[in-house]
């Protein structure tokens, strides 16, 4: 009787086996799985390709073919246009800018990615005097925000020298480069440094 069970057994596992190789599902895991296993691996996003906005003569307006950032002196304002089509305004009457004119940068990534950034880099009669950072999400404004300090300078260095940024858990870190500050710049207390590199860090509330 126990030879019989013992048969049966193995009876069953050969079987069964034979069904999981015919099949090919037995153990594997599910494509699905694979995919958001292999994002949460790579969930830092880069913002790696940095393009200069082209502007006029005046330095009041910067354009490429999709995105349009005009100047009013009156008003203190940049509106920021896509396709031709005005998508909001960023203020800038807290500063009480006299300086020269901006430079204009815009972040964006190489991988599937919905948000762009672009920053106005304010100069000074000696180098920079403040960044104001814009980030845009499907061709809204989702947040607007200074960096006061530190800085670079913009009569030296072209801003992705300085600054590289990338996403992660709803976070944008902001990570600037130490050796390139200048002189007159300095280290808010509050931010996050190493011996190389200095991070400023804004998280967002996920939008649709």
């Amino acid at each position: 009787m126990k030879e019989k069970m013992n048969k049966l057994m193995i009876l069953i596992y050969i079987l069964l086996l034979f069904g999981c190789k015919s099949h090919s599902v037995c153990n594997e895991m599910p494509l699905a799985d694979k995919v958001t296993q292999k994002s949460r691996k790579t969930t830092q996003i880069d913002f790696n390709h940095f393009k200069v906005k082209n502007s006029d003569e005046y330095r009041n307006s910067y354009s490429d073919k999709k995105y349009k950032l005009t100047y009013n002196d009156t008003s203190e304002t940049f509106n920021l246009f896509a396709n031709n089509k005005k998508i909001g305004v960023i203020s800038l009457k807290s500063k009480k800018y006299d300086g020269p004119g901006f430079n204009i940068y815009q972040y964006s990534s190489s991988q599937p990615f919905p948000y762009i950034i672009f920053i106005i880099e304010a100069t000074a009669d000696i180098g920079t005097e403040w960044y104001k950072v814009i980030i845009i999400k499907n061709e809204k404004i989702i947040s607007d925000f200074f960096i006061h300090e530190p800085r670079s300078d913009s009569d030296r260095y072209l801003l992705n020298h300085f600054m590289s940024i990338s996403f992660e858990k709803n976070t944008f870190t902001f990570k600037l480069k130490k050796s390139l500050m200048a002189s007159y710049s300095l280290i808010p207390k509050e931010f996050k440094q190493d011996k190389d590199y200095i991070y400023i860090e804004k998280r967002i509330k996920e939008t649709k």
